[in-house]
């Protein structure tokens, strides 16, 4: 009983947003079974506000574990996030995003990434957020000392 609303506003002032309901007499989520390791260290994120008094639990789930976190939302858009590790060898997680009874919630931006804490958004139109044409765009990284345990690097990607 989730019903999606597509074309709502979002905070970068376009609209790609969509509008999340809860029309169902249980919670409900919205999620996405990522073929990834479960192993890795990840950040759920996605921009969320509310027009009422809602919640969103976040959450990553494999065999044998997984990781929520509850945020109540305000009328503000805010950027929420999960960060993850749940060290179990399996080879998917699913990536979800929960909501109440009766819940209202503006979504917009949700990404997972393979790193701790949350980076810029990336918009993509694939369902997994793959770049299959992306590589190194050198063969060889340079790893420059600035002082005492400081390492700089860059690393740069290009996709056809």
């Amino acid at each position: 009983m989730i019903q999606l609303t597509s074309g709502v506003s979002d905070p970068l002032g376009t609209t790609r947003a969509t509008q999340v309901v809860n029309a169902g007499s249980a919670a409900g989520a919205v999620a996405q079974t990522l073929a990834v390791p479960g192993n890795f260290r990840y950040t759920l994120s996605a921009w969320a506000k509310t027009t009422g008094v809602s919640n969103v639990t976040l959450s990553a789930t494999t065999t044998g574990g997984n990781v929520t976190k509850n945020i109540a939302l305000t009328s503000q858009w805010q950027r929420v996030s999960l960060d993850v590790e749940l060290g179990l060898n399996t080879d998917s997680v699913v990536f979800g995003v929960g909501l109440d009874v009766g819940a209202i919630v503006d979504l917009f931006g949700m990404q997972v990434e393979a790193q701790p804490g949350v980076s810029d958004y990336k918009k993509t139109s694939g369902s997994g957020g793959l770049y299959a044409q992306a590589r190194f765009a050198e063969d060889d990284l340079t790893v420059t000392a600035k002082g005492t345990d400081v390492f700089d690097a860059v690393v740069r990607i290009v996709a056809s």
